[in-house]
This record gives C-alpha cells, structure tokens and sequence, in this order.
C-alpha cells in the first residue's frame, strides 16, 4: 500500500485561507517563512475590463460621432458589457472615449494617440 499523507498539508497550515481576500496568507519560501498581503481592491475588475476595451476606429462629427471598439460599432449613449460589467458610451472625442461605470468614468484613448 502506498503511504496517502506524504505531501498533504500540515493541519496547522490549514487556519489560514490563502485565497480569502484581504487577509494574510502563509507561503512558504525555501527554508524562510513570509506574510503576503492580498489584495482588497474592489474596483479591479472594473479596470481590468476597461483594458479590455480596445478602440479600432472612432468617427468623430460632432454630434453624429460613432467607434469602433472589440468588433462592435457604439454611439453616444450605447451601453455594453465587457466581462459581465455593464459599461454606457458617455462620450465620443477625436482620440478617445469615456466609459461610464457606477464606480466612475474611465477614458479608452485609440491606439496610437500617446496623449
């Protein structure tokens, strides 16, 4: 019979839950031990689904201004979602848009602009 325990965590290593938000974790490097902080930022998420809105064209007129963004066309107004996050098209400038999220605005800028 083959011995089962060889590589189970010690029961004393079990009281903290490393994948618990914002508390601390044991990790174990080499021969030294050291706390880790994870991290609590709710807004994460949010952000990194704003990363994933990459503009392809924006056609800017004034009031009649439309982009181009992950394959689909939106105007002023438009709402989308990107990760299950519900965004709406605020604003359509020349070089960039504004997304509007409950937790605030964020701007997208084309690729290229360096503004």
């Amino acid at each position: 019979q083959q011995d089962i325990s060889a590589g189970q965590i010690p029961p004393e290593d079990l009281k903290v839950n490393p994948f618990s938000f914002g508390q601390t974790a044991k990790v174990e490097n080499a021969s030294e031990q050291q706390a880790v902080v994870i991290s609590t930022d709710a807004l994460e998420p949010v952000r990194n689904a704003v990363a994933k809105a990459k503009i392809q064209m924006i056609l800017y007129s004034g009031n009649n201004s439309s982009v181009t963004m992950n394959n689909w066309v939106y105007r002023t107004g438009d709402r989308l979602q990107i990760d299950n996050i519900q965004f709406t098209v605020k604003s359509i400038g020349p070089r960039s848009i504004v997304l509007s999220h409950s937790s605030g605005e964020y701007v997208v800028e084309a690729p290229g602009t360096g503004m």
